[in-house]
């Protein structure tokens, strides 16, 4: 059976960053920068500095929450010298901020809590929050439209 159309569109879509790990592998004896995306996905193996480049070309793709971890060999000062090089520490640097941003947790704000009913519930306006730059200017809108935060 072949796949669907939608499905075979979405094939190579990737709307997540993943957190890439660069790491020593002891037993093999060479660096390692993978991640995790339904099983193991191993994008460089042998020096430092290919695999460095590999994990630097999947967290220059843009992907919201990228990130690199770097867990460097004991004494690798060559490998420690070209993480600083390229801005990262030797515990990595998440560099994509997370996809839950204000917004998120205004609209959490805005859901009613079934536990307590008497909570009070933000009000939802879409466009307001769309409009707004941050919780606080999101909340003189509300006011100014409808002379309240909260229902």
């Amino acid at each position: 059976m072949a796949p669907s159309r939608t499905a075979t569109l979405a094939a190579h879509a990737n709307y997540n960053g993943h957190r890439v790990m660069l790491t020593w592998n002891s037993y093999r004896r060479y660096y390692v920068a993978e991640y995790t995306w339904a099983g193991r996905v191993v994008i460089a193996r042998g020096s430092f500095a290919d695999c460095l480049a590999a994990a630097r070309r999947e967290h220059d793709k843009g992907n919201v929450g990228s990130s690199i971890v770097v867990q460097l060999r004991d004494g690798d000062t060559d490998a420690a010298a070209a993480c600083a090089a390229s801005g990262l520490s030797a515990g990595g640097l998440e560099e994509r901020p997370c996809w839950h941003t204000w917004r998120h947790q205004v609209a959490a704000c805005c859901a009613p809590d079934s536990a307590n009913r008497r909570l009070p519930v933000m009000i939802f306006d879409l466009q307001l929050l769309e409009a707004a730059a941050d919780a606080a200017s999101y909340e003189q809108a509300l006011r100014a439209k409808y002379g309240r935060v909260y229902h």
